[in-house]
């Protein structure tokens, strides 16, 4: 998925509710739904995402 147009804010925001919504399914035994695999793997792209533009903005942190 292509979310380099997508806002900092915003994709914070969605990938909070992403894990709020995978906690909620956890909760409710619902891990075996195909959705749910879905969700993780948006989760997972959010996460990484976030972390290389982190990663591109403070170039001093590249070494950790």
């Amino acid at each position: 998925m292509n979310l380099e147009p997508v806002s900092t804010k915003h994709m914070n925001e969605m990938e909070q509710l992403v894990n709020q919504l995978l906690d909620t399914m956890r909760k409710a035994k619902l891990q075996d739904n195909p959705a749910y695999r879905s969700l993780q793997q948006l989760g997972q792209e959010l996460g990484e995402s976030r972390r290389n533009r982190f990663d591109s903005k403070h170039s001093q942190y590249s070494d950790y």
